[in-house]
């Protein structure tokens, strides 16, 4: 498939998604540590607001990739299989993992609704601690302070971050996440801290410090809150 052959797809993908079903399967794992169904929500993140476009060449990087996305001009494939069997979880968010996330990940329509509760709880413990947090706070500290409250190892726990930096329940000053509009591939990825170790870290949470805090209403039309 083609580049903008695959970003029609991708942008009808997002617009017929269950938004709702895809919250709530998150907020779920957070107790069952169902890391495949976990990984579905960042990468709705990314696409609920890709817009329709044609290829245009990276100003960044090289220019056979579309500055807008991300992705080549031909040749994108989803694959399933290889998504389910190449750990998404903690892989970069891409257009083509999210595509094949949001139309493929079926499991995301199965929920406990007592799950749910446990698991809005859990997100409600880990605000909590990040809140309690100095001002001077940095990405390790981000890190330890959530790692009592949710299962998980510590990439899992990077990934959970990256995903409410993507959401903005973590804003960070200067740098806007995927809440209310989509951010350009060429934007994200050449934003860099001058710290190398918080490079590793997915836009735009690598910029966060204690000062930015938690946000104090789910921007956009989020409903985890």
């Amino acid at each position: 498939m083609d580049h903008d052959e695959f970003v029609r797809h991708a942008v009808r993908i997002a617009e017929s998604a269950d938004r709702r079903a895809i919250e709530l399967a998150w907020l779920e794992s957070l107790v069952t540590r169902d890391l495949l169904r976990r990984s579905v929500w960042p990468r709705f993140l990314f696409l609920q607001h890709l817009p329709e476009h044609d290829f245009d060449p990276s100003r960044e990087f090289q220019p056979v990739y579309c500055r807008i996305c991300g992705m080549r001009e031909t040749g994108i494939e989803r694959d399933e299989a290889e998504y389910r069997a190449d750990s998404p979880w903690v892989r970069p968010v891409s257009a083509e993992s999210a595509v094949v996330a949001v139309e493929c990940v079926r499991e995301v329509a199965q929920f406990d609704p007592e799950m749910v509760v446990a698991g809005r709880e859990v997100l409600g413990r880990m605000l909590d601690a990040i809140r309690a947090l100095p001002a001077e706070a940095q990405l390790t500290d981000l890190v330890r302070s959530v790692s009592g409250v949710v299962k998980g190892n510590k990439r899992e726990r990077i990934a959970l971050l990256e995903t409410l930096g993507f959401a903005e329940l973590l804003p960070v000053a200067g740098h806007r996440g995927y809440a209310e509009a989509f951010v350009p591939w060429d934007h994200a990825n050449s934003r860099m801290p001058s710290e190398v170790f918080k490079r590793e870290w997915a836009y735009p949470v690598r910029f966060w410090t204690g000062a930015d805090g938690v946000a104090s209403a789910p921007p956009g039309t989020l409903t985890l809150g």
